[in-house]
């Protein structure tokens, strides 16, 4: 987590002071400063025109380790609709994806057609993990569904979470994504991979098995069922604003997050209630046609710039703002020259052809 004084440190200013209010009045323009800050709208206009004609940069801010993840799978279908089979690739490839980049899992949930992640990783590092967790599922689960190609949108989306408080709520927010989607009455009954019981009993892995049953029919239905049953354990790590506390805080913290989802399915119950909404049963969930998607039309909510208080979001922005100047002033020498130059920290450069990915 990033504190107000290490966003000083990093702008080179007071990130808490909102604009406008308290602030010293501005001197009067001379001619001369007239024509620099004309010019200075002017070129910001420019780049930020530049940028919304390309797709929004991805941009890693020095020193957030903790992100919000999502990714859709292609079209909106159920692709990962939760069997047990489905559930149980996933959690090894998770588990595969923490192994191999050290990322640290603090929350997670896939619903059948998306998934949320609460993670620690650096920049590149989350970048290379979701990319292999990605083909490690569409790898496998395309063998079991018979189908080719990609399984998830290319593009995933990510979030920094800056501060403790808005940390709790998100990984409030991605335990409850099966309970608001009225998919279950429960957040413990998702069948689906899902972090909340782990998290609610201070566990540190999730825990997946799988009973192989078409294995142990093709064997004869034997007796001993050990040998058809697989467990995968994913890692989940201690949350941050855990750290630190003594045992009866820790069940206190523990009881403040049941509470808190007790709420919410109470408060999605009366909304099922009104609406007349039925929750589907658990195997109705588990047979969806995988080439299905929601019916109606689609909604698209809009996506928080990142989740934390409203200061260190707004300087959070206008680091992006300074890294998009220096990127756009970097690709156009690349495009113009040829050669790689200096691009901002946490950015990845349009490198072409032959030119490799930087490491």
């Amino acid at each position: 987590m990033r504190g107000l004084g290490e966003l000083d440190e990093y702008l080179g200013g007071d990130v808490r002071r909102p604009i406008g209010v308290g602030a010293t009045p501005s001197p009067p323009l001379t001619p001369a400063s007239a024509v620099i800050a004309h010019e200075r709208r002017r070129k910001r206009r420019r780049i930020t025109s530049s940028a919304t004609r390309m797709r929004r940069i991805r941009y890693y801010p020095p020193d957030v380790r903790v992100y919000h993840v999502t990714s859709k799978c292609v079209d909106d279908q159920f692709l990962w609709r939760p069997t047990p089979q489905t559930t149980f690739v996933i959690a090894h490839a998770l588990a595969a994806t923490i192994e191999k980049y050290g990322v640290g899992l603090y929350a997670c949930v896939f619903m059948a057609n998306h998934l949320h992640l609460v993670v620690r990783a650096e920049g590149n590092q989350l970048s290379s993990a979701m990319q292999f967790l990605k083909s490690q599922v569409a790898k496998k689960l395309n063998r079991i569904l018979g189908r080719q190609g990609a399984m998830s949108k290319a593009r995933f989306k990510h979030q920094p979470v800056l501060d403790d408080a808005s940390f709790i709520q998100l990984v409030h927010y991605v335990h409850a994504n099966p309970v608001r989607a009225h998919c279950v009455e429960k957040a413990a009954e998702w069948p689906g991979l899902s972090s909340y019981t782990a998290v609610i009993d201070g566990r540190d892995a999730i825990e997946v098995a799988y009973f192989d049953e078409g294995a142990w029919r093709e064997a004869g239905k034997p007796k001993q069922l050990a040998e058809f049953t697989e467990t995968v354990c994913v890692p989940v790590e201690e949350m941050p604003t855990m750290e630190g506390l003594s045992s009866l805080e820790l069940r206190a913290a523990r009881r403040a997050m049941q509470s808190s989802m007790d709420a919410s399915e109470r408060e999605m119950a009366l909304v099922r209630q009104k609406s007349r909404t039925r929750v589907p049963s658990i195997a109705s969930l588990m047979k969806a046609d995988p080439r299905t998607r929601p019916k109606g039309a689609r909604s698209i909510t809009p996506q928080p710039w990142a989740f934390g208080a409203p200061d260190l979001v707004w300087a959070l922005r206008d680091a992006y703002r300074n890294m998009l100047e220096f990127y756009v002033e970097a690709s156009a020498r690349f495009r113009e020259t040829g050669v790689l130059g200096e691009f901002p920290e946490g950015t990845f450069p349009p490198w072409a052809g032959v030119l490799s990915a930087p490491s």
